[in-house]
């Protein structure tokens, strides 16, 4: 059984959106975009992200 990944770090979002880390932060620090904070850590979760990122017209 292959465990399914539940949240991304920011390194893990700004691969994957091919970013760099400063616009991740400016994604990030958007009202609307998904994130939760554990400590200080900040961490996507994958579900409310791809949920975001289908309706999401313009970045």
């Amino acid at each position: 059984m292959e465990d399914e990944k539940v949240i991304y770090t920011v390194k893990e979002l700004k691969e994957l959106l091919g970013i760099g880390i400063n616009q991740c932060y400016t994604l990030i620090n958007t009202d609307q975009f998904p994130i939760k904070h554990i400590g200080k850590k900040i961490v996507i979760p994958v579900k409310p992200f791809k949920e975001w990122l289908n309706k999401k017209e313009k970045l």
